[in-house]
């Protein structure tokens, strides 16, 4: 139980990382409140949000995090059918 105690700290950790470094680029959605189907306008809502840089432009990319491997699918996947994107699943 430490040891799961721990990787939650660590993670934890880490998120306020990138939200310390990556203030005005990093979005939240709490996917225990409203539908899936709000869930995933809210992402493709996001993934039209435009940066304004000099650099090239690269592909949107999303990480689902939490839940069950079965549900992060599930909803990559609808992602992937609904607006077009590639998904990609880390094991």
């Amino acid at each position: 139980m430490v040891h799961i105690a721990n990787h939650a700290k660590d993670y934890l950790l880490h998120i306020q990382q990138i939200k310390e470094i990556y203030p005005n680029n990093y979005f939240e959605i709490d996917c225990a409140k409203g539908s899936r189907e709000d869930i995933l306008e809210d992402i493709a809502r996001l993934l039209k949000f435009k940066i304004k840089t000099k650099r090239p432009k690269r592909p949107a990319a999303v990480l689902l995090v939490g839940g069950n491997k079965e549900t992060r699918t599930n909803v990559a996947k609808k992602l992937a059918r609904r607006y077009g994107f590639v998904p990609v699943m880390a094991r």
